[in-house]
C-alpha cells in the first residue's frame, strides 16, 4: 500500500504534537482542605471497609438530606471509627505497615477534626487492636468522652484504655474469655464471655479497674 506525500506528511506532523504534548509539563496539583459547616446529627459517617485492599480504608461523610458529598479521611487497616458527643472530633484507630503491606506493624489512634477533615493529633498504641470487620463495639467510648475503648485480639483479648484528655494509653484490661466492650456509663463497660456471662469492669477517674463483675446472661 502506498500513502501519498500529503497523508504521511500529516501522520508526522500528528506524531510530532502527540510527543510534544506527552512531554509537556503540567502544573501539580494542590491538596487542600475545605471548612465545612458545624456538624449536627443528620451528617452521617460511613467506614467504608475495602475488601481488596484490606491494609488502607477510609471514612467517607455525607449529608444525607441533601444527599451530598462533604469529604472523606483516609484511615490505615480497616479502621473502626467512634464520634465524640459534641461531635467536633472524630477517631479512628488505624494501623500501618512500614512495608505497605509488609514490614513493621504501627498503630496509632488518630483525632480528626470533624470541621475540616484533618488530624488534630495522633498517639501511638499497643499494636494489638482486633483486625476484623468494623464492629461497633469493637472501639467506643465512655459517655463523658474522656475514656475510648479499644478492643484487642491476639488471640488473647483485652482492652486499651486511652484517656483523650491526657492523650495516652492508661491502661490495658485483660478480659480472656470475653468479646467486645459495652460502654456502661462513664466509668464502666461490659464484655460478653464464652460461659454466656456478661463481665462488667469497673474504672476509676485514671482508668485504672476498681472492680469487676460476672452475671450469667444467657
Amino acid at each position: 500500500m502506498h500513502l501519498s506525500k500529503k497523508l504521511v506528511c500529516c501522520l508526522m506532523l500528528a506524531s510530532g504534537l502527540f510527543a510534544a504534548g506527552a512531554n509537556a509539563q503540567l502544573p501539580n496539583d494542590t491538596i487542600g482542605s475545605t471548612t465545612l459547616p458545624p456538624p449536627d446529627d443528620h451528617r452521617s459517617y460511613i467506614v467504608d471497609f475495602q475488601f481488596d485492599n484490606l491494609v488502607v480504608g477510609r471514612v467517607t461523610v455525607v449529608d444525607p438530606d441533601n444527599q451530598k458529598f462533604l469529604g472523606m479521611m483516609p484511615t490505615g487497616g480497616g479502621a473502626p471509627m467512634v464520634l465524640s458527643n459534641d461531635r467536633e472530633t472524630i477517631y479512628t484507630a488505624d494501623f500501618f505497615y512500614s512495608r505497605y503491606v509488609r514490614g513493621d506493624r504501627v498503630d496509632i489512634l488518630t483525632a480528626w477534626d470533624s470541621r475540616n477533615l484533618v488530624p488534630k493529633w495522633e498517639l501511638k498504641i499497643p499494636s494489638k487492636r482486633a483486625f476484623m470487620l468494623t464492629e461497633r463495639y469493637g472501639f467506643d467510648k465512655s459517655a463523658d468522652d474522656k475514656f475510648l475503648y479499644i478492643y484487642n485480639f491476639t488471640p488473647s483479648t483485652s482492652i486499651t484504655v486511652v484517656d483523650v484528655t491526657k492523650q495516652e494509653v492508661v491502661n490495658e484490661i485483660s478480659i480472656n474469655g470475653c468479646v467486645l466492650n459495652y460502654p456502661s456509663g462513664d466509668r464502666r463497660f461490659a464484655s460478653i464471655c464464652g460461659d454466656g456471662s456478661l463481665q462488667t469492669i469497673t474504672l476509676d477517674d485514671n482508668g485504672k479497674e476498681i472492680d469487676r463483675a460476672k452475671t450469667k446472661f444467657f
